[in-house]
């Protein structure tokens, strides 16, 4: 047998000390404990952002409301989803949530996050009788006159240039520590200072802080309490300094906007207005003087119809002669363009006018509460007459056009900021070459292409004249407009 006289060589592997061991553990520990705090406060964060999106829906969803009533629902103080007036006019509280139910929402669409309810606070004198149906207070934006009525008062109901309104909310930035009466002194210190409504999302310590407000500290009992002052303060996930409210407010001018405002879309005829009747439809008009009237057919010439009356036409495609359509409420839809020498003129009566192409002749609407839609540029005159009127530029005002409102309270919208299939708006058009006068009343105007830094570079538009409200371009991610007040 043979034996190696090598000794076989062994190498041990020293293991982990105790100490080691504990010093591993603890590493372990702290970065396991870490990761906790971390993924938490990102779950807090988020929860806020989905609060966020939540709130300025139920800001959308308020307005579209008062778009279609014609006033704004009262708080839902016993949280069934239904606003709460006693009686059929005053509202029993100016605090409580927005009512789900009548806005068409899911009850969590009144709910934060943490499944808090959103308060609704709104104009303090919204429960006084003496005020809710007084055309000179704020409070009368909650006025329910009736099915389609503005009860309030454009050029009267607060706020206006100079008053703010009795009974409207203050809601300070994030310049100062609190917000009371001295600091919104402070000009420089406000958000807003007339607020007809103001929305609180309370987030992660809302339950704790509305069951004890008095308990809470700093900017949370300021947001809980329910005096005229709300504060939009820093954001703090941090001890003693928590706070993760998030307040949105409606002003005045807001809710003027959307309750005089009614939106101007291509599709309402025939599908929003089905119930017109056609009293003459054709492909292309391309002779005759033509007078309009009520009591033709479709398929009549528009020569032997009366010229007094209510008239729909509908002409799929160009109008080359003059229409005179008369007295009456008419409605017309020029499926293409408006060619020249075919001034079309409406007459008296609340006439509705669609050109889906060009305008190469003169809209004159005559006497009455006009619309008017152009989906291309304003190259050459429109005259809205005496009236509250609405009319909607899509392209721009060209060099050389005319634009006249007239007397009323008008609402002019200029370009187009739509909303594209992958969630983008997409402005164009509202180019000024020409003057934009508004005339005699309280005149609104909204640049859906422009911001309003765009408006404080130009220094203000020397083209826009008579107007005293102006709206600016939709905010991408909120949906909010910025305005201003000239007069």
């Amino acid at each position: 047998m043979f034996i190696s006289s090598v000794k076989p060589s062994f190498k041990f592997q020293q293991g982990f000390s105790l100490v080691e061991m504990l010093i591993v553990l603890l590493i372990v520990g702290v970065l396991a404990i870490g990761s906790i705090f971390g993924v938490a406060e990102f779950r807090s964060v988020e929860h806020v952002k989905e609060g966020e999106k939540k709130i300025y829906n139920l800001k959308a969803q308020l307005l579209s409301f008062a778009q279609v009533n014609k006033f704004l629902p009262c708080p839902d103080t016993d949280y069934d989803g239904y606003e709460n007036r006693i009686g059929s006019v005053v509202c029993k509280s100016s605090v409580g949530t927005a009512p789900y139910i009548d806005l068409g929402l899911p009850r969590d669409g009144v709910q934060d996050a943490w499944s808090n309810f959103i308060r609704y606070a709104v104009n303090r004198q919204v429960n006084d009788p003496n005020f809710i149906c007084d055309q000179a207070a704020s409070a009368s934006y909650f006025c329910r006159s009736g099915f389609n009525v503005n009860w309030f008062s454009v050029n009267l109901t607060p706020p206006l240039s100079g008053v703010g309104g009795v009974g409207n909310y203050y809601v300070c930035n994030r310049n100062p520590s609190y917000c009371n009466a001295s600091s919104v002194a402070t000009a420089s210190n406000l958000e807003v200072e007339s607020a007809s409504v103001v929305l609180v999302a309370y987030n992660e310590d809302g339950q704790r802080t509305l069951d004890n407000c008095s308990a809470s500290q700093g900017v949370s009992r300021e947001n809980c309490d329910k005096n005229e002052f709300y504060h939009n303060g820093i954001k703090s996930l941090e001890g003693a300094n928590f706070y993760d409210d998030v307040v949105l407010s409606i002003s005045g001018y807001e809710i003027k906007k959307a309750l005089l405002g009614e939106v101007i879309v291509w599709d309402s005829y025939p599908k929003g207005r089905g119930e017109l009747v056609p009293t003459y439809e054709d492909y292309d008009i391309t002779s005759g003087a033509v007078d309009g009237g009520g009591g033709g057919g479709v398929g009549d010439d528009l020569t032997e119809i009366e010229t007094s009356g209510d008239d729909v036409i509908l002409v799929r495609r160009n109008v080359d002669t003059a229409l005179s359509l008369g007295a009456g409420n008419d409605h017309i839809v020029i499926g293409n363009d408006l060619n020249a020498n075919a001034t079309l003129t409406t007459g008296k009566g609340s006439d509705t006018v669609y050109i889906v192409g060009v305008a190469y002749s003169d809209v004159l609407l005559g006497d009455g509460n006009d619309t008017f839609v152009l989906s291309t540029n304003l190259t050459e005159t429109l005259d809205a007459g005496l009236g509250n009127d609405k009319a909607w530029i899509q392209g721009d005002v060209e060099l050389g056009a005319i634009f006249l409102l007239g007397d009323g309270d008008d609402v002019v919208w200029l370009g187009k900021n739509e909303k594209q299939e992958n969630g983008t708006f997409i402005a164009s058009g509202g180019g000024l070459g020409a003057n934009v006068n508004g005339g005699d009343g309280y005149d609104i105007l909204v640049l859906e292409s422009m911001t309003q830094a765009d408006w404080n570079a130009a220094n203000g538009l020397s083209y826009i004249t008579d107007f005293e409200l102006i709206f600016f371009k939709q905010d991408e991610y909120t949906g909010a407009r910025e305005h201003i007040v000239l007069q």
